[in-house]
C-alpha cells in the first residue's frame, strides 16, 4: 500500500479519496512506510474540505490493524528528565514517583511530528531521575530502545515503543553497581551500558556491562585499570578515581566520553580499554564542556578562554577569549558553537549569545538575554539549534521564543509565545520546536509541553501535566474505581475541573461540546510510534458511564458494564466551598467514625492512642459529660484509669453542668474569599502530591469555621496508614480541625 504516488488526487477530490483508499490493498499496510504519507495527504484533504468519509474511512482501517486510544494525562509527580531520540522524530520523558511510591514513575513516548503521546511505560520502579542530573534517559541509535536511571541508583532499559505485556515497569534489563547517583553511557548498539557507580564504592566505578551479563555484574571487571593511566593523567584527577558525572558513547561504538564537574573531561577507547586522553577542561563556576554533533569537536572554557578541542586527540585546534558570564556551550549540527551569557549570570556580564566556528572564525554576536538553566532540568535550555544548523530558537528571559535565521547576516524570522515560565526549548525533526514547562510548585506553575512549527509559528499539540479535577473521577463508584483494573488508569484531566474517559478501544465519557478538547489531548496510536488524529472518526461518546453502559456496542460496552442502571455523576463538580450547612456535631460525628476504624485496626492503641482520649477531653472541656464518657469508654483500656479522672476535673470545674457548648461563628466573607483563592492554588497541586496541600487546606477551612469545607476535604485525606500515624492522613487531620474548630488553636486541650 503506498499512498505517496497518489496524493495530488486525495487532496484535491474526496470521493477519489475514499475510491484511491478503498481500492487500496490494507493486508500489507506497514506503519513506519504508509501512515505518514496517509496522514499528511488527509491533512491536505482536510484543510479544503473538512472532514470526510475519506477521513472515517482511512480510521476504520487504521483501527482494524490494532490502534489503541491515548491520552496523556499518565505522570503522578514532577517530570524530571527529558531526552529527543537520535532522529529528532519522539521525546521521552521520564517522571518522579507520587506520594504513593509503589505505583513507580512514568516513561511517555511523544511524537514530535503530531504533538501527541504515542506510548506510556507506567510503574518504573522508583521513578525516572533525579533532580539536578543530566542525560537520565538516552535512547539506542536506532531508537527502538531507551535506558533510565531509576530508583536513584540504577538504570533500567525499556523497548521505547514496547507495551505493558502484563509486567507494568518491568525492563528488559537492569543494571546496579551503585549506592546512589549514578551517570551512565548507553551503547548506541542498545545491548551494553557504561557505569560509573555512584559516590561511594570507588572500586565499582567504570563498568562495561552487556545486558545479557547483568547477572553476572560483581564478575565484571573495571573498564579501565589505574595503573593504565598516564602520570600527567593522575595528576590532573589529583588522586581521585576516574569517575564521570556525564558521558556518552560515540556513534561509532569505539568511545567512551564525558566530563567531570570539578574540571577535567577524556576520551576512553572501549576495544582497547584504555584512556586517550584526559585533560583538565572547564573552570568550575563556568558552562560546562560540550562535544560537537558529529562529535569531532569539544568546547570548553577555563582560565578566561573558550577553548576549541579536537574530540579524538583532546588537542586544542582554536583559542578565543572566554565570553564573561557564559553559562552554556551549545553545538549546532553544522559546526558553529552558541556561547551563550544568560540574563542574570553569575558575573553581572551583559547577556547575549556569540557564534563561533570549529574552525576558529567569531561569526557575529546577538543581542539577546536569555532564560537561565534552571537547577532542576539542566537538560533543558534556552538554545537550541536546527537540524541543518542554519537557524536556532531561543527562549528570552521576557517569556517568549524567538526563531533566528543565522546565516551571513543574523535575522530574527518569528516570536512565538509560550507558557509562563517555560523553562527550555528543542528542535525536533519536521521542524517542530517543543517548548517545555517544568512543575514550580512555589510559583503555582503547571508543567507541560507546547509542540510550535519553527516555521509557521502554529501550535501543533499542546499540554498540561498533574492536573486533577476535584471530586471522583467518572469510574468511581461507592469508592470502588473501576479505572485500577486497567494497566493505564482511562481516566483524564480535561481541564483544571472537568474529567474525561478514554478506553483504548475507542469508549470515550466527556461532557457534551468538548469534541475538540478531546482531538487536543488524545490520540490512536498505532504501532505505538504514530499518531493517528481522533477527530477523523472512530470514537463512542457518551456523558457518563451509565449511559456507556446502556449505549455503548459490543464488545466495548463490557468496559463500563458494572454502571448499568446507575446514577450518573454531574459532568461539572459543584462550586467550592460547599454551603456551609454542617455543624460541628457532624465533624464530631465523623471523628468517632475514625476513631472506630482506628480501633478495629489497633485495639490496644499502641500505634495511635490519642485521639479518643482527645475527644473525650473536649467533650468535657464543652461540658457534655454523657459524649466524653462515651469517648472514655472507647479509651484503650490500658488507658481508660487515666482518662476518667482528667475528665472528671475537666466537668468539675465547670462554673454550670448543663450549659450548652457555644456553637462556633461563622466564617466571614472574607475567610470565605481566602478559602477559594487556596482552593483554586490546590487544584494546581500535582496529582500525587496533594496531601500535604489537602492538609494546609483543611487547618484553614477549619480556622475560618467552614465546617462543611472541612467535611469535604476530609474525604480527600488518605486513610490511615501504619495505623494512623501519617500527619496528612484523616486520623490526624479530623483531630486537627476538631481543635482548631472548638478553640481556635491546633494545640493539645488543655486537660
Amino acid at each position: 500500500m503506498i499512498i505517496a504516488g497518489n496524493f495530488p488526487e486525495m487532496v484535491g477530490d474526496p470521493d477519489a479519496a475514499l475510491a484511491i483508499l478503498g481500492a487500496a490493498d490494507w493486508s500489507a499496510f506497514t506503519p513506519g512506510r504508509d501512515l505518514p504519507p496517509l496522514r499528511d495527504a488527509l491533512t491536505a484533504l482536510e484543510r479544503a474540505h473538512g472532514v470526510t468519509e475519506a477521513h472515517r474511512y482511512a480510521t476504520a482501517k487504521i483501527k482494524a490493524y490494532g490502534a489503541l486510544l491515548r491520552h496523556a494525562d499518565t505522570h503522578r509527580a514532577q517530570v524530571l528528565a527529558h531526552a529527543l531520540s537520535p532522529c529528532g522524530r519522539y521525546l521521552a520523558l521520564g517522571s518522579a514517583v507520587g506520594e504513593e511510591f509503589d505505583d513507580g514513575g512514568v516513561l511517555q513516548i511523544w511524537e514530535v511530528a503530531t504533538g501527541r503521546c504515542v506510548n506510556v511505560i507506567d510503574g518504573i520502579p522508583g521513578g525516572v531521575g533525579w533532580e539536578s542530573d543530566r542525560h537520565m534517559i538516552q535512547w539506542s541509535a536506532d531508537g527502538s530502545r531507551v535506558a533510565v536511571v531509576h530508583s536513584k541508583s540504577q538504570v533500567g532499559v525499556w523497548e521505547s515503543f514496547g507495551g505493558q505485556e502484563g509486567s507494568v515497569g518491568e525492563p528488559i534489563a537492569q543494571v546496579n553497581v551503585s549506592d546512589s547517583r549514578p551517570c551512565f553511557a548507553f551503547a548506541p548498539d542498545g545491548e551494553r551500558v557504561m557505569m560509573w557507580g555512584g559516590w561511594y564504592r570507588e572500586e565499582q566505578r567504570g563498568r562495561l556491562i552487556s545486558l545479557e551479563d547483568v547477572a553476572d555484574i560483581d564478575d565484571v571487571a573495571a573498564l579501565v585499570p589505574v595503573e593504565s593511566l598516564f602520570d600527567e593523567m593522575l595528576a590532573v584527577l589529583g588522586g581521585e578515581p576516574l569517575s564521570l558525572d556525564w558521558s556518552a558513547w560515540s556513534k561509532d561504538g569505539e568511545r567512551v566520553y564525558g566530563y567531570e564537574s570539578s574540571g577535567w573531561a577524556c576520551s576512553i577507547d572501549v576495544a582497547a580499554r584504555r584512556v586517550v586522553w584526559l585533560r583538565a577542561t572547564h573552570d568550575l563556576d563556568g558552562p560546562l564542556p560540550a562535544w560537537s554533533p558529529d562529535e569531532r569537536h569539544l568546547a570548553h572554557q577555563r582560565d578566561g578562554q573558550l577553548v576549541i578541542s579536537d574530540a579524538v586527540t583532546g588537542e586544542p585546534v582554536a583559542v578565543h577569549a572566554a565570553r564573561p558570564g557564559a553559562a552554556l556551550l551549545s553545538w549546532g549540527p553544522a559546526g558553529r558553537l552558541a556561547v551563550v551569557a544568560p540574563a542574570n549570570n553569575d558575573e553581572g556580564a551583559r547577556p547575549g549569545v556569540s557564534i563561533v566556528r570549529a574552525t576558529g572564525e567569531h561569526d557575529y554576536d546577538l543581542d539577546l538575554a536569555l532564560s537561565p538553566t534552571g537547577y532542576d532540568t539542566p537538560d533543558l535550555t534556552s538554545w537550541a539549534w536546527s537540524p541543518d544548523g542554519g537557524r536556532a530558537a531561543c527562549l528570552t528571559d521576557e517569556g517568549r521564543v524567538e526563531v533566528w535565521e543565522l546565516g551571513e547576516r543574523p535575522e530574527r524570522l518569528r516570536v512565538v509565545e509560550v507558557p509562563e515560565d517555560a523553562d527550555g526549548v528543542l528542535w525536533g525533526a519536521d521542524d517542530v520546536l517543543v517548548i517545555v514547562t517544568s512543575l514550580d510548585e512555589e510559583n503555582g506553575t503547571i508543567p507541560g509541553l507546547r509542540f510550535v512549527g519553527a516555521g509557521t509559528g502554529e501550535v501543533v499539540g499542546a499540554f498540561q501535566f498533574l492536573r486533577e479535577p476535584p471530586g471522583p473521577n467518572p469510574l468511581e463508584e461507592d469508592g470502588e474505581d473501576l479505572g485500577l483494573e486497567f494497566e493505564l488508569h482511562p481516566a483524564f484531566a480535561l481541564d483544571a475541573r472537568t474529567w474525561g474517559v478514554a478506553f483504548e478501544p475507542g469508549l470515550v465519557i466527556a461532557p457534551a461540546g468538548r469534541e475538540r478538547d478531546l482531538d487536543t489531548l488524545l490520540a490512536w496510536s498505532v504501532d505505538r510510534r504514530f499518531a493517528w488524529p481522533v477527530r477523523w472518526g472512530g470514537l463512542e461518546m457518551f456523558l457518563n458511564a451509565p449511559a456507556a453502559a446502556d449505549g455503548a456496542t459490543p464488545p466495548l460496552d463490557e468496559l463500563v458494564e458494572s454502571f448499568r442502571g446507575g446514577t450518573p455523576r454531574p459532568a461539572e463538580p459543584p462550586a467550592w466551598p460547599p454551603p456551609d450547612t454542617a455543624t460541628f456535631e457532624d465533624l464530631l460525628l465523623l471523628a468517632g467514625e475514625v476513631v472506630e476504624r482506628v480501633r478495629a485496626g489497633d485495639p490496644e492503641g499502641l500505634h495511635a492512642p490519642g485521639l479518643a482520649r482527645e475527644i473525650a477531653i473536649l467533650h468535657a472541656w464543652r461540658n457534655e459529660a454523657d459524649r466524653a464518657a462515651r469517648f472514655v469508654e472507647l479509651c484503650p483500656e490500658r488507658l481508660r484509669p487515666q482518662v476518667a479522672p482528667q475528665i472528671e476535673r475537666i466537668l468539675n470545674k465547670a462554673p454550670r453542668r448543663d450549659a450548652a457548648p457555644p456553637a462556633p461563628e461563622p466564617p466571614t466573607p472574607q475567610e470565605i474569599t481566602g478559602l477559594v483563592e487556596a482552593y483554586e492554588r490546590f487544584l494546581r497541586t500535582p496529582r500525587g502530591q496533594r496531601s500535604g496541600a489537602n492538609a494546609e487546606l483543611v487547618r484553614q477551612a477549619a480556622h475560618a469555621r467552614h465546617i462543611s469545607a472541612v467535611l469535604d476535604l476530609l474525604e480527600k485525606a488518605p486513610l490511615e496508614t501504619y495505623l494512623g500515624l501519617g500527619s496528612h492522613d484523616r486520623y490526624y487531620l479530623t483531630l486537627c480541625a476538631l481543635r482548631i474548630v472548638a478553640t481556635g488553636s491546633d494545640r493539645e486541650i488543655q486537660r
